[in-house]
């Protein structure tokens, strides 16, 4: 089911893609004249902060920095301005993934990313944020940027190869009207440096010690600082030993231990200086493995990591043909709907446009929304499947289905996900060739030398078939709805219970449906949108 198209100004909004502390991002087509349309992404600030002069003058200054950039490295900026009281940016449509859902589908097929993937991402990143830091204004003054927000989900990779830094929304430079008080942190506080940690004055090696932080995830699927509070996330960042990620992934060479642990170098003095020196150790080490950089290799990996489907989706948008005299952009509206990032479930849309009446249903008053979280370590994600594994298994089910159960479960890689489609086995429709065999029988016991003229026979054959062929059989074909929640939850739909999370492959019919989940004895209750398509499994992972 196709969701509904809302105009923002010279802008129509197709898709919410995800959600924010700060903003909305949409996929949306630019409309011109004499026909003309331009897929872009807006991101849009939270109408209830456009009363908020400091998260206002924020997203003042991101664009402002992020105009002011323009490398193939970082995303680029089209155009800023309001709407309806809301300011937004439009910049320019990525068909790909962050690095946080490359990891989960990694997680997924309970494999490690390749060495050289992992290492000429990095490269990309590490080139775009040094341009970002050698940034300066009209003068040649020296804008002393530094993002402050590098992480996982702040990179991504396009199915064509292409490494993009986005999102400068927190980003520090010299020409910002807004200073950030000493003391302040700003950030995911799993990827912060230990000076950010503490409070104290940053610079661009901040960044490089967070970027060094993401390439040691990437080849381990571990996060070296996370743990069960953010207090002690922080403490661990400022004091905690880091295990060498060879210890965790033994067929690491020697010389990327030493490039990562410079990277992640507490005393400053022993860092990188510069993103351009990591991205140069990087690059020579991966010349040292005989592997040449290239677009290509970084989109082979990323062709086996999702599904035809979710690329196919994505690349249509960025390549669509539009029709001017459609109302709504007729190579858009067809998509897939699980296009936004896997690891996200966005929270119902914010914007201050009045949406259409095929709007689906809002969220009750009393109901939070359900917060993007970052992915859990890999070790307990793993050990919790294998139970659920047993579980399975001592359940008796049958082969066919054990084996779709099985494969689903193997999917939840992080602490949440946006709907993943599982193509399931096909469904052979009923064939209407049964009209057939009487229509050839009628005239074998008839041997007189009329048969060949008759065209008796013929008449039942045009009567019959429309019978067999509107055959319901397909529109009653239901999906499956596999859902998680921490901590667990009850689920129900419109007042009837489902059954309590995990909720394993639980059927329902086609279309939109609003769950409520609740947890009395943590006093949680909240509603989300599941979108059922028929055959197919929805997964969500969430954390209420």
């Amino acid at each position: 089911m196709d969701q509904p198209q809302t105009d923002f100004g010279k802008y129509r909004l197709v898709r919410r893609i995800a959600t924010g502390g700060m903003a909305e991002i949409w996929l949306a087509v630019q409309r011109g004249l004499h026909g003309f349309e331009k897929t872009a992404v807006l991101k849009v600030i939270l109408p209830e902060l456009c009363n908020n002069d400091e998260f206002v003058q924020m997203f003042l200054d991101e664009a402002r920095l992020a105009a002011g950039i323009d490398h193939n490295n970082v995303v680029r900026i089209y155009d800023f301005g309001a709407e309806h009281g809301q300011y937004y940016i439009a910049m320019e449509h990525l068909p790909g993934e962050d690095l946080a859902s490359v990891m989960q589908s990694s997680k997924r097929a309970n494999s490690l990313l390749p060495i050289a993937f992992a290492c000429d991402v990095i490269v990309g990143a590490a080139t775009g944020l040094h341009y970002a830091h050698e940034l300066t204004d009209p003068s040649g003054r020296l804008l002393n940027v530094v993002h402050r927000d590098v992480s996982p989900s702040n990179v991504i990779v396009t199915y064509h190869g292409t490494v993009k830094l986005v999102d400068f929304g927190i980003a520090r430079a010299e020409s910002n009207i807004t200073k950030t008080a000493a003391g302040t942190l700003k950030g995911k506080v799993a990827y912060v440096s230990p000076e950010q940690a503490a409070g104290d004055p940053l610079d661009r090696r901040s960044d490089v010690f967070a970027l060094g932080t993401v390439l040691y995830e990437l080849l381990t699927l571990t996060r070296p600082f996370k743990r069960e509070s953010d207090l002690a996330t922080l403490k661990a960042v400022v004091e905690a030993p880091i295990t060498p990620p060879s210890q965790l992934r033994p067929d690491l060479p020697a010389a990327l231990d030493a490039i990562i642990s410079k990277a992640m170098a507490r005393p400053l003095r022993d860092r990188y200086q510069s993103a351009a020196e990591l991205a140069d150790e990087l690059a020579a080490f991966l010349v040292s493995q005989q592997y040449v950089r290239s677009e290509r290799a970084i989109s082979s990996v990323m062709t086996g990591l999702f599904d035809a489907e979710r690329r196919l989706g994505k690349l249509r948008v960025a390549q669509s043909v539009l029709e001017p005299s459609a109302k709504t952009p007729s190579a858009i509206k067809h998509l897939p709907q699980h296009l936004s990032p896997i690891r996200g479930t966005p929270s119902q849309p914010s914007l201050k446009v009045p949406l259409p009446a095929e709007e689906p249903p809002t969220k009750p008053e009393n109901t939070t929304s359900v917060p993007i979280v970052e992915a859990t370590a890999v070790e307990p994600t793993f050990a919790r499947l294998q139970r659920r594994r047993n579980l399975l298994v001592g359940a008796g089910l049958g082969g066919a289905a054990l084996i779709i159960g099985l494969g689903l479960l193997v999917a939840f890689g992080s602490s949440d996900a946006t709907p993943v489609t599982v193509t399931p086995v096909p469904v052979v429709a009923e064939k209407p060739t049964p009209p057939v065999v009487p229509a050839v029988k009628e005239p074998l016991p008839e041997p007189s030398p009329k048969e060949p003229s008759e065209p008796a026979p013929k008449e039942p054959i045009a009567k019959e078939p429309p019978k067999p062929d509107p055959t319901p059989a397909p529109k009653l074909v239901k999906g499956k709805l596999t859902l998680d929640t921490t901590p667990w939850s009850e689920v129900f739909l419109k007042g009837k219970k489902l059954g309590d999370t995990p909720l394993v492959d639980f059927p329902l019919p086609p279309g939109l449906h609003v769950l409520t989940l609740v947890n009395e004895q943590k006093n949680l209750r909240t509603s989300i949108e599941v979108e059922i398509s028929a055959g197919k499994t929805t997964m969500k992972k969430l954390k209420l």
